[in-house]
């Protein structure tokens, strides 16, 4: 009997091209080890802005910085992608036309143009992103029926139920799921994922392929090796030593987007006190995080804006470890068997945060010991 030859699909020809968005660290640090298993084709990439202000212009600069350091990209783009901002009735404009866009079956036209406004071309034959979130990564999976199309680990969202229409509570749950339904992309809330149409020809990497509960996908494989320390090798940013040591590393979040912030800070800081006080501790900052934690009373480093939470945890593989929130380090750390503590802020006026955390538990189902009031 002649033996069948398996045909992997995700291999492309040297001569082809691959276009990646690039929204943050995390997922740099996934594109590196995905060149690692498939470097066929001319690669370029769009490191997407999302963040506000200073610091966010900070980070594309930074993302744009190491793209180019990465040594696999012929052209880096970078792009202003914040509609959060925009009017109000310029988000209602765009919400109009992807409706007639999805009546009239015309979205893949004018996602193409949309690509080719950006890069000057839409030739791609595989396109890599991190999530269906935005509008630029959205267009990428939609014209990828008969390319291939690779989405990689955005978060915890990635393992939530799928939202029905009779899970529907408010408002902004219904216009989610009315966006969704017209192709415009995914979303994550109150502890549901509205999936769109085309995830039925993606290829979705996680961390946890046993947990994702949407199995639609095309394909469902696991993001990263079993060889922990050859994946920490060959994403590690510098070889060179942490020129300091510190006692705490405390992983910070965007309070202040969906929260209480202030309530949450006076908390850490008697918290630190009790626990930490005359240690060294490091602050590594959330991307959209601005609090600048002006505490004189404890001895604080806030560094490492230029690499993603993963790389740091590598880079101090002793040091006592505080998550504040939901966090993808999570993934890691379970991963890497490391001691860890997730916060859990007692009082917060907000059944949302309270559902996230019963959520993450429910899906890495947690040891008791990890937990941390404060």
């Amino acid at each position: 009997m002649k033996k069948m030859n398996y045909i992997d699909e995700e291999k492309i020809e040297n001569n082809k091209r691959v276009l990646v968005a690039i929204p943050n660290q995390y997922m740099l640090l996934q594109t590196k080890w995905y060149h690692s298993m498939y470097p066929e084709g001319i690669w370029e990439a769009i490191v997407l802005r999302f963040t506000n202000g200073k610091q966010g212009k900070i980070l594309a600069d930074i993302m744009y910085k190491r793209c180019i350091e990465c040594g696999f990209f012929s052209k880096v783009y970078v792009l202003d992608a914040r509609r959060i901002d925009a009017p109000l009735i310029k988000k209602i404009g765009w919400v109009v036309r992807y409706f007639f866009q999805y009546i009239f079956r015309c979205r893949q036209k004018y996602d193409e143009k949309l690509i080719m406004s950006i890069t000057g071309r839409n030739d791609y034959s595989k396109y890599i992103i991190h999530s269906d979130y935005n509008s630029i990564e959205t267009a990428m999976a939609n014209m990828g029926k008969d390319k291939v199309v690779i989405c990689m680990e955005d978060g915890f969202s990635d393992y939530f139920p799928i939202c029905k229409l009779h899970n529907i509570r408010s408002i902004e749950q219904l216009l989610y799921f009315f966006l969704s339904k017209i192709n415009v992309m995914s979303y994550a809330i109150d502890g549901y994922r509205y999936f769109v149409k085309y995830d039925e020809w993606i290829i979705k990497y996680c961390s946890l392929p046993e947990k994702i509960q949407y199995k639609k996908y095309k394909k469902i494989k696991q993001l990263f090796s079993q060889n922990i320390e050859k994946d920490k090798d060959l994403m590690r940013q510098s070889k060179t030593e942490p020129s300091k040591t510190f006692d705490l590393i405390i992983f910070s979040a965007p309070f202040a987007e969906n929260f209480n912030a202030e309530h949450i800070y006076e908390l850490l800081h008697r918290w630190i006190k009790d626990n930490y006080a005359g240690k060294k501790i490091l602050i590594k900052t959330h991307p959209r995080e601005n609090y600048t934690y002006p505490w004189t009373d404890l001895d604080i480093t806030i560094d490492y804006l230029e690499l993603s939470g993963e790389e740091v945890l590598d880079l101090f593989p002793e040091t006592d470890i505080l998550l504040l929130f939901t966090s993808t380090l999570l993934l890691k750390l379970c991963r890497d068997k490391r001691k860890f503590m997730l916060a859990y802020f007692e009082h917060m006026e907000s059944r949302l945060y309270y559902l996230l955390l019963g959520k993450v538990d429910e899906i890495m189902g947690l040891p008791e010991e990890s937990w941390v009031t404060i």
